[in-house]
Formats: structure tokens, C-alpha cells, sequence
């Protein structure tokens, strides 16, 4: 997690892997997704100090994935707000969902930590 007011993750490729997940009992990040972006709170822009002259009004963009093979004990997603993801591309995924026997910690949901 960042702690800037801001972020912006962009241009991000990913090919050719296998990806295996499961939820973990505590206080783990994530919740057995293989592949899950989340973008909801982006103040539309970089801080000065990081980009003076670069200003957007996304958070993730220009993503690739493709040609992985994913298992995992929970779904993926891609969640975001007012539009603060663009260009995301998810090709030739193939996923496999199996049994968790943690699911029960997790509420049978995804967990949107304080999404607002």
C-alpha cells in the first residue's frame, strides 16, 4: 500500500506464467485472488515531487496480461472508481478455482477494505 495521497501504476506487462494462490488465515494482503488490481481512492495526480510536469486522471493504466495459467481459492477482479482504470488487458487467462478450506474466514466474498 502506498502512503502517498497519490499513485499511479502504468505500463505493467505480464506473459508466460503460472500463478497458484490460497487464502491465508491472519492478516494477509490479498485473499487468494491470482490476479486482482484495485484502484478507489486517487486524487487525480502525481505528486509534484515524484512528476512535476505529469498530471492524470487514472491510477492503473496500460496493464497486459496474458497466457497464464492461474489456480486460485478465491475469484479474480479488476476494481476501480470514476473511471481511474483504463487500458487493462486480460488475454488467454485460464484459471482454476479450487477448494479453500479457509474460505469461511473471508465471508464467501471479496474483502473491499475501506472502499468508500
Amino acid at each position: 500500500m502506498c502512503n502517498d495521497e497519490s499513485s499511479l501504476v502504468e505500463n505493467v506487462r505480464i506473459s508466460n506464467m503460472m500463478i497458484d494462490t490460497k487464502i491465508r488465515a491472519g492478516n494477509w494482503w490479498g485473499n487468494g485472488e491470482p490476479i486482482f488490481m484495485m484502484a478507489v481512492k486517487h486524487d487525480h495526480h502525481i505528486p509534484a515531487t515524484q512528476h512535476p510536469h505529469t498530471r492524470t486522471e487514472y491510477a492503473i493504466r496500460n496493464v497486459h496480461i496474458e497466457n497464464v495459467t492461474c489456480t486460485g481459492e478465491n475469484a479474480m477482479g479488476v476494481y476501480g472508481a470514476n473511471g481511474n482504470i483504463r487500458e487493462v488487458e486480460l488475454c488467454n487467462i485460464d484459471y482454476t478455482r479450487k477448494l479453500s478450506a479457509n474460505i469461511v474466514l473471508k465471508g464467501y466474498a471479496f474483502d473491499f477494505l475501506q472502499v468508500r
